[in-house]
Parts: structure tokens; C-alpha cells; sequence
């Protein structure tokens, strides 16, 4: 994929495309999560029609099947996203719930080891990044949304701008945590989310998210790395934390079949 460098300050521009085309019909989503009708949050987003709203929320960028298939006007080709989005300004108003739209729903669950266990072995094979004077060009890997990951946590900081907390953690492919995948993955929690408060060094526990391309980190990899040569950036994968999953890891999504780890 390739990201215009100024595209984040241009409406007029797509945020992305394919290296090797331009796509009109790309853009970015914002999503915010454990909407239900009823909700204040839902009435306020419903209320921006037709009005320009400001969304508030984390950055995703990842290829989740989005990039083809039919375009809708609320949902473009795209692989990068709001999301979660937990805060919206619009005309006359700003809605702000967060942390408490941050939360593994009930009876949820995601993709175990038999999925994410060859995403993060093939890392640096598949997420290669480069750059020139205008471009960050991103090679992604289409791959399911929502994991389950048994982890030991290593570090916890909060993140500069105060808006969530980082924290370094081993992967392992065994509810026992014995069998380690990947070593170092950041893990990111929005700020003041239930999840902050227990994040702590040599935790072992599950956590329930989904993995994300950090764009700026990608950037700065990238630097000085042509098309001809990209460079392989790990240091860039993320995975965003609601929580710690509610009931066991599913190898398939219909129907939902428990692993045994």
C-alpha cells in the first residue's frame, strides 16, 4: 500500500491506495466499537449526517479484506481506520465516553493460535516498508480481524501524549506459556480502559484485540529505503487490547469451534 505523506492533513486526497494505482474509491472508516441501538453514542454519530464530525480514536492500519470487493458510501476500500473510536465532535456537540466503549464483549471471542501464530512467525517476510520524497509505501498481509493471545508481560509505560499505555509482552502459541511465538510485540490500551490499570510486569494472562500497522513507526523505518529495496519493519506491528477475553480462542468463525489451548 502507499501513503501519501500529507494525506492525513488533505481531505481532498485518498489516504491510500495500491502502490501501483490510484483508487478513488479508498478512504478510512472510523468505528467505534460495543455500539448498541439504544446508546447515546449511537444517537450522537446518527446525529452527524450530513454534518463534518471529528472522530476520536486509535489508528489502525491493517488489510482485513477491505482493499476489494463492492465500495459502499459507509464503507470504502480501505486499510486504514479509526478504530476503536471512542470520542466524536459534530455541530453542537462533543461526546467523549471513553474508556467505557473499551471492553471484550460478552460471548465474543477471537482467533486462536492456529491463526496468529503464522501471522507473527512470517513478520518479517510480510510487513516490508519504503519510502521517497512523498510516498511511505507499507506491504501489508490480508489476514482475519480479532485475536486471542496468551502473553507474559515484560514492560509497562504510559504513552507520551497521555492518551493510552504501551506495554512489551511475549507470545506464545500455549495457554500454558510455555511455547513462545514472538518475543516483544507492543501491545497498546487506550488510557484509563480497565486494561491500563492491570497491565504489570511478569503478568501472565490473555489478551483479546487486533493487530495494527503503526504508520509513523513505519515512517521512520522506511526512511531513506527505496521501492527497490524495502526493509523489514516488526518494529512497527502493534496489537490494540480491548481486554482479557471473556471465553476461549475459536479456530473458525462460523460456526465458533473452541481450541484446545
Amino acid at each position: 500500500m502507499v501513503f501519501r505523506k500529507t494525506a492525513l492533513g488533505n481531505a481532498s486526497v485518498p489516504i491510500s491506495a495500491f502502490a501501483d494505482d490510484t483508487d478513488s474509491g479508498f478512504g478510512i472508516v472510523a468505528e467505534p466499537p460495543n455500539v448498541k441501538r439504544g446508546t447515546l453514542f449511537l444517537s450522537r454519530v446518527e446525529a452527524t449526517e450530513g454534518n463534518p464530525a471529528a472522530f476520536f480514536g486509535y489508528f489502525r492500519l491493517w488489510n482485513e479484506g477491505h482493499d476489494v470487493t463492492q465500495v459502499f458510501p459507509s464503507n470504502p476500500h480501505h486499510v486504514l481506520e479509526v478504530h476503536p473510536v471512542w470520542g466524536i465532535r459534530s455541530t453542537g456537540f462533543t461526546y467523549n465516553p471513553r474508556p467505557a466503549v473499551i471492553f471484550p464483549m460478552t460471548g465474543f471471542s477471537g482467533y486462536g493460535a492456529s491463526k496468529f501464530a503464522q501471522i507473527l512467525s512470517s513478520v518479517p517476510g510480510w510487513l516490508q516498508v519504503a519510502d521517497d520524497s512523498r510516498f511511505v509505501y507499507v506491504r501489508l498481509l490480508k489476514a482475519d480481524n480479532f485475536y486471542q493471545l496468551p502473553v507474559i508481560v515484560k514492560q509497562v509505560k504510559p504513552i507520551a501524549n497521555g492518551t493510552g499505555v504501551a506495554a512489551l509482552v511475549d507470545v506464545f502459541s500455549d495457554a500454558a506459556h510455555q511455547n513462545p511465538v514472538y518475543q516483544n510485540l507492543t501491545v497498546i490500551t487506550a488510557a484509563n480502559d480497565q486494561l491500563s490499570s492491570q497491565l504489570r510486569p511478569n503478568w501472565s494472562t490473555f489478551l483479546l484485540g487486533f493487530f495494527s500497522v503503526n504508520l509513523k513507526k513505519a515512517e521512520v523505518i522506511a526512511a531513506g529505503h527505496r521501492r527497490s529495496a524495502p526493509v523489514p519493519a516488526q518494529g512497527a506491528l502493534e496489537f490494540f487490547a480491548f481486554g482479557v477475553p471473556l471465553q476461549k480462542a475459536v479456530s473458525k468463525s462460523q460456526p465458533c469451534v473452541p481450541e484446545n489451548d
